[in-house]
């Protein structure tokens, strides 16, 4: 191209671009940067144009390309680059646009913080660590660093190195709600805490909350009407492991008795969602609404019960029931702790999981114990049919372990090794996010190396995409193993479902006993350990007798349906027994 034809390029794409027209402003750029390459100019101009025209991918792909060399551009079109990854999700190439930027500012914290965000966010823990701890080197009261490299660590069960992060961030800015909520959640994990420090911890949160409300104690409501109008805020009205639990409430709630409202607060609905929704009398998309905007939101719609089902496992709500929206309010089903309210009146639980005298003095709530179970499950549609038991074809026993991995500290590390040990020949199963990167099962399996067990016998495994292809690689574990002190419950019931028993070691709290109060329930006392060596020894009990265990998975499926764990119509009548027993105390 010619210096005259160049120069006429140009001046065409400023003059489209300030006439508003962009899409022929971003085909002419695109000429342009085919005749001239190496013009950072030019690809600056067409990175905004396609941004303006929403076109994110080529937008950040084109500023990659300003960023290739030092420019004066290249510090806003880094960060402007960087900014797109987050909000869109382009992980990968944020990766790339966060090396160039560390390179060419090596010094500057925001650029190694934006590395390590991005290979947290593909799963990559051991990536990003370097990277996050750098950006802390170089601006060590950055609240947000100091909360990502806790989260990390948190999500490769080292969460006893998160706590001092939360602490700090929570010293430097006492009313940044974050650090606080990712805390209390973090302290679940932990094997050294007491309860009563737990306690102490959430009681003194929630007194911090509900001192922003002062106001809250003198709202006065009517009294709850014959029709009960009960309402459930939560983030997770999705394809989440929330829905398996919530799904048969609301459809076997008696709408003669009571009138359903659903407070959404989910990000990015989905097929679920509409299902939700189908099934509530009442649907609110409260996703943008702020605390307070929902608080009013609540009120005015006169509900008598407001239940929480998210605590303070992801995106909390817990400031809501700070304000008092409700005249009752019961916290349930998807964080096994207190919310330190003295606001929230009721925890729902039961008598297995919550044993009368051992646990109240540990929540800020009444505990409500419902009869034999505190929750219902139904199963994903599409699970597949129970396979054959595995170890007819290995000759071997394959344990399995499919629960976060924010669970599995070193304690359940070394019993596991230790089952191996103790059986000829047996494999172990591990499916958990954190194995998508290589070296984070090099660094797994070196501590199963440790302690004696040759990597050749655990398998790990990293996400997969949808429920059916997560159940399917049930069909590849004889006997499933719970993590302590913090149980699985979704992964307890779908291991059943899927005709796999699970060992679960029982402690003395909510957190430590759930797996217990399912298998209880389920008919499986003899899966119920109450120390670490009644645990080996069940595991090696069960992995001993393979006609018992052929017999345990044929049946397992019809065993659970039979339970009361599956007795939808029966359990909600005792739950709404339960919201009518609340409303008559302060009726």
């Amino acid at each position: 191209m010619n210096k005259k034809k160049e120069v006429l390029l140009k001046q065409s794409v400023m003059q489209l671009t300030q006439q508003k027209r962009f899409p022929e402003a971003r085909d002419a750029a695109l000429k342009l940067v085919k005749a001239l390459p190496k013009d950072l100019e030019v690809w600056y101009a067409l990175a905004q144009l396609h941004e303006r025209l929403g076109e994110i991918e080529p937008a950040v792909r084109a500023y990659l390309k300003v960023c290739l060399r030092p420019s004066p551009v290249f510090a806003v079109a880094v960060k402007r680059a960087a900014l797109l990854c987050v909000t869109y999700g382009l992980d990968s190439l944020g990766v790339s646009i966060s090396e160039i930027w560390v390179k060419q500012s090596p010094k500057l914290a925001e650029a190694h913080f934006h590395l390590g965000y991005f290979w947290f966010s593909q799963r990559h823990y051991l990536a990003a660590e370097p990277a996050l701890v750098k950006a802390l080197e170089l601006d060590p009261d950055n609240v947000s660093y100091l909360n990502h490299l806790a989260q990390l660590y948190a999500f490769i069960a080292e969460a006893e190195r998160a706590i001092p992060f939360l602490d700090r961030a929570k010293l430097l800015d006492p009313h940044n709600k974050s650090p606080h909520y990712f805390d209390l959640m973090t302290q679940n994990y932990l094997s050294d805490f007491s309860d009563a420090d737990i306690c102490k911890r959430h009681c003194e949160f929630g007194k911090m909350l509900e001192a922003i409300y002062p106001e809250a104690d003198s709202i006065e409501f009517r009294k709850p009407s014959e029709r009960l109008r009960v309402a459930y805020v939560s983030q997770d009205f999705r394809r989440h492991s929330v829905a398996y639990f919530i799904l048969p409430v609301l459809r076997e709630h008696d709408r003669k008795q009571v009138e359903v409202f659903c407070y959404s607060d989910v990000a990015q609905a989905d097929d679920m969602t509409a299902t939700i929704k189908g099934l509530s009398d009442h649907w609110c998309d409260a996703h943008r609404l702020s605390d307070g905007e929902l608080a009013k939101r609540i009120r005015e719609d006169q509900i008598d019960i407001l239940v929480d089902l998210v605590g303070y496992a992801g995106a909390s709500r817990v400031e809501l029931f700070a304000q008092r929206a409700a005249p009752i309010q019961v916290t349930y089903l998807g964080y096994p702790n207190t919310t330190g309210l003295s606001r929230m009146d009721y925890r729902l639980t039961d008598a297995l999981s919550d044993p009368p005298g051992m646990t109240d003095s540990y929540y800020s709530e009444t505990l409500h114990r419902l009869p034999e179970r505190f929750l219902c499950f139904e199963p994903a549609q599409d699970a597949p049919e129970v396979s054959p038991l595995p170890a007819l074809k290995n000759g071997f026993i394959t344990f399995g372990s499919f629960n976060a991995f924010q669970k599995i500290n070193q304690g359940v590390l070394g019993l596991w090794a230790e089952i191996l040990g103790r059986t000829t020949n047996s494999r172990l199963y591990i499916k958990a996010k954190p194995f998508t990167e290589e070296a984070f099962r090099r660094k797994v399996w070196a501590i199963f190396e440790a302690r004696g067990v040759n990597r050749e016998r655990v398998e790990l495994l990293g996400w997969t995409p949808d429920t059916s292809s997560h159940l399917e690689h049930y069909s590849n574990v004889d006997i499933h193993l719970d993590s302590f002190p913090y149980n699985g419950t979704t992964t307890t019931f779908e291991a059943l479902w899927q005709g796999v028993p699970t060992i679960t070691l029982a402690g003395e709290n909510h957190r430590s006993r759930v797996g217990g109060s399912i298998l209880g329930n389920a008919g499986l006392e003899q899966c119920v350990a109450h120390s670490t060596a009644d645990y080996v020894e069940a595991a090696l009990a069960m992995a001993a007798n393979i006609d018992d265990l052929v017999q345990l998975r044929a049946s397992l499926r019809t065993q659970l349906r039979e339970s009361t764990l599956m007795d939808a119509a029966g359990f909600v009548k005792q739950l709404e027994l339960a919201y009518r027993s609340m409303a008559e105390n302060i009726a």
